[in-house]
């Protein structure tokens, strides 16, 4: 003889119930499994269910989705041109040539400054650069001394 198959429908306030308890934690593995195949079969949608797919990490195409995609595509295909665009004229900007009459350029808090006061601010940050970098070299230096005389004159009977 044959068995009968029992199929059961849950409904949406059934669903919902199962996926606040999901969220809760209080499911076990097998029923997280089974809420998970519930899930994809159903096409219920609320909030709580839709969260539950999300962290399930469920994605359901329905007939609405699938319509939906050539625009999507229009869209990223705007957004792909606006910013290649947008890379083109910020490269224009990059290598465009400096005028002439500037050897160098300098920008101290927002504002642009030429020729000498440029040059004599590149020269000031210059030195004050190597300035740190031989203090830097000089600590380091002291430590390594200091690492050297600990390693080779420690006490033997510690």
């Amino acid at each position: 003889m044959k068995e009968k198959e029992h199929e059961t429908t849950l409904t949406l306030q059934e669903t919902e119930q199962l996926c606040r308890l999901y969220m809760e934690c209080r499911l076990s593995v097998l029923e997280e499994t089974e809420l998970r195949y519930v899930l994809q079969k159903l096409p219920y949608t609320s909030p709580c269910i839709d969260d539950a797919r999300l962290l399930m990490g469920i994605t359901l195409t329905a007939a609405s989705e699938v319509k939906a995609r050539p625009r999507r595509r229009l869209l990223w295909a705007a957004a792909a041109a606006a910013a290649c665009v947008a890379v083109l004229f910020s490269a224009k900007t990059f290598f465009t040539p400096a005028p002439e009459e500037y050897k160098c350029v300098a920008y101290i808090h927002g504002r642009m400054y030429t020729g000498e006061r440029a040059e004599a601010e590149l020269r000031k940050n210059l030195a004050a650069t190597e300035a740190f970098i031989q203090r830097i070299e000089a600590v380091t230096a002291e430590q390594n001394e200091r690492i050297e005389y600990f390693l080779n004159h420690k006490n033997p009977s510690l």
